[in-house]
């Protein structure tokens, strides 16, 4: 994938290599959260296949879409990018850059759509519907604490936007 690809994500101050690194993070997301259990299951590859083929229809802004979008059109080149990087590390320099040349409130509904992104693979593989986490092992749910937390994502805001509906 180039830097100059014009599905990248894009905002007035990010550069290309910008929108490239942050065009990483759905798959760094399942990564992260796929394998937290030390397997990769079909049903996890499928929901993450569905989230990227439907990226127009998912939340999280249009940076977030643009980032999926991306990642599906170039997931063998983005998936050699991030499988061997630590995906936290990652996530969190990516937190740090939203947070620096984004607007709060698309930077808030970018990190909010990852966290939505990796609790709909962890459910994918408990057989869970997507608003319960009764079933998805302890694994991926420290997974999903650590994307929390490398995000800095706010929970009680989060809770406030997902209220509001």
């Amino acid at each position: 994938m180039s830097s100059d690809d014009p599905s990248a994500p894009s905002a007035p101050n990010l550069t290309e290599a910008d929108a490239a690194f942050l065009s990483r993070a759905p798959v760094l997301v399942f990564l992260l959260v796929a394998a937290a259990d030390g397997n990769i299951d079909k049903e996890e590859v499928a929901e993450f296949q569905n989230c990227c083929s439907q990226a127009l229809e998912k939340p999280g802004g249009s940076l977030l879409r643009s980032a999926i979008s991306v990642a599906a059109d170039h997931m063998e080149e983005m998936i050699a990018l991030c499988i061997q990087s630590d995906h936290c590390d990652q996530l969190a320099t990516m937190r740090d850059l939203l947070e620096s040349k984004i607007d709060p409130d698309r930077a808030f509904e970018f990190k909010a759509g990852l966290l939505m992104l990796g609790r709909q693979i962890a459910n994918a593989s408990s057989g869970d519907l997507p608003a319960a986490a009764g079933n998805i092992d302890d694994a991926e749910k420290k997974a999903l604490a650590g994307l929390i937390d490398a995000l800095d994502i706010d929970m009680v805001r989060l809770g406030q936007k997902m209220k509001k509906g």
